[in-house]
């Protein structure tokens, strides 16, 4: 059974794809005690690896996007050297 922390930390990352605003976490943390429980630890070792999971997820979109753009520049590097006069005489 997924201990109390850990299911808090997914009700929390459901309500933060929902909302608007975001930066709940620090408002959150400030209201835990000084001395964490399996609860707190649960919640934040959730919500880190969430974190990373998404910092993953985003390195991959951003290598994706990159290899789209290379791909780009080479298409158009291409269709330019097509339209370039070639300077031999007709």
């Amino acid at each position: 059974m997924i201990n109390l922390g850990k299911r808090l930390a997914l009700e929390y990352l459901a309500f933060e794809e929902v909302s608007d605003g975001g930066g709940d976490l620090p408002l959150i943390v400030s209201d835990m005690p000084r001395r964490l429980t399996m609860v707190e630890i649960g919640f934040l070792t959730m919500v880190s690896l969430a974190a990373a999971a998404g910092a993953f997820r985003a390195r991959q979109i951003a290598k994706y996007w990159e290899e789209m753009n290379a791909q780009e520049e080479t298409v158009a590097d291409v269709k330019a050297k097509r339209r370039r006069p070639s300077g031999r005489a007709a």
